[in-house]
């Protein structure tokens, strides 16, 4: 029978540290799991409240969260359809403070080197038990790391083995790269993208939107990633990340284009702060000088022979000219 859905409600599963929800796209999907019930997580519970979601959409009951959402569909649903989407954001904790990152708010601006626990739950047992039912796909598998940072997490490197052994599609594994994995490199090794978010390019800016002084073990780390990943490295985003001082200036923009094209990356994508921007700025007129920033990190890409991206939700808010 035709309802209306998307494919993050009947393909995808988002953790997060208190809840699991269904997609990390406009609305973030409605709950499958809440706050109250998520440190007695099981694979039981998952498995039992995606078919209640499923039972509610046959019968033309579409989530709050989710109304209005353009990618909802009205078609023929395969119910019977694996898991093909899967975002790991089950912990914060992180080895540097990024002025811009939204985790200060749940970390109180707190993070360190060492290797945690996610706080309300582990994830690894779950999805190998997902897998082992056969629950989730082994052949079009889509997985996101955000969260915190993997090297610090005390499962990553089983979570990352897990979807490898399973044949994976697509994992892309975002890190700060001030501590080296060798998980990550083992994913990227065999095709798997790195995104790692300098936004910088010299050590002193570093230093202050990092909130820790080690930029030359960072770029060391990502240059043994690149090459240890050979033929792969040009799978590798270097994001930015425009902050509203410190690294808001053509130079340093420069500065991280020309290191990145050093570094062999395959990918750019410059961001806005957004954050921070809809927190502090929403409603607000982009400034002319932000798309002057953006213009001259495209013309410098072109220069460098490098794929010039802009982050879809800045992309959006480009578009439209406010914050």
């Amino acid at each position: 029978m035709k309802f209306c859905a998307c494919d993050n409600l009947i393909h995808g599963l988002n953790f997060f540290g208190n809840s699991v929800r269904l997609c990390n796209t406009i609305h973030i999907g409605t709950k499958l799991i809440n706050e109250q019930e998520i440190k007695k997580l099981t694979p039981t519970k998952i498995i039992k409240a995606r078919k209640e979601l499923f039972e509610r959409l046959k019968n033309g009951e579409i989530p709050c969260e989710c109304q209005g959402c353009p990618y909802l569909e009205e078609k023929e649903w395969d119910l019977s359809a694996k898991i093909d989407t899967i975002h790991v954001f089950h912990w914060i904790h992180c080895n540097c403070g990024c002025i811009y990152c939204a985790n200060k708010y749940y970390t109180k601006g707190k993070f360190s080197d060492e290797v945690l626990p996610a706080e309300n739950y582990r994830l690894y047992p779950i999805l190998k038990n997902l897998y082992e039912k056969n629950l989730i796909s082994k052949d079009n598998l889509t997985v996101h790391f955000g969260g915190g940072e993997l090297s610090v997490l005390d499962e990553a490197d089983d979570l990352i083995n897990l979807f490898l052994d399973n044949n994976v599609k697509e994992m892309r594994l975002m890190s700060s790269c001030i501590t080296y994995s060798q998980a990550v490199s083992k994913a990227m090794q065999k095709g798997h993208p790195l995104v790692f978010a300098l936004s910088c390019g010299t050590k002193e800016v570093f230093a202050k939107i990092k909130r820790r002084d080690l930029f030359d073990r960072t770029v060391a780390n990502i240059r043994r990633y690149q090459q240890e990943a050979g033929i792969f490295k040009s799978n590798t985003v270097s994001r930015y990340i425009i902050f509203d001082r410190f690294n808001n200036t053509k130079e340093e923009i420069k500065n991280w284009l020309n290191l990145s094209k050093d570094l062999g990356v395959g990918f750019i994508d410059l961001s806005l702060d957004f954050c921070g921007s809809l927190e502090n700025k929403r409603g607000q007129k982009i400034p002319t000088e932000m798309y002057a920033l953006f213009d001259f990190a495209r013309e410098k890409c072109k220069e460098l022979n490098l794929d010039f991206n802009i982050e879809q939700f800045s992309s959006q808010m480009l578009e439209r000219g406010v914050y």
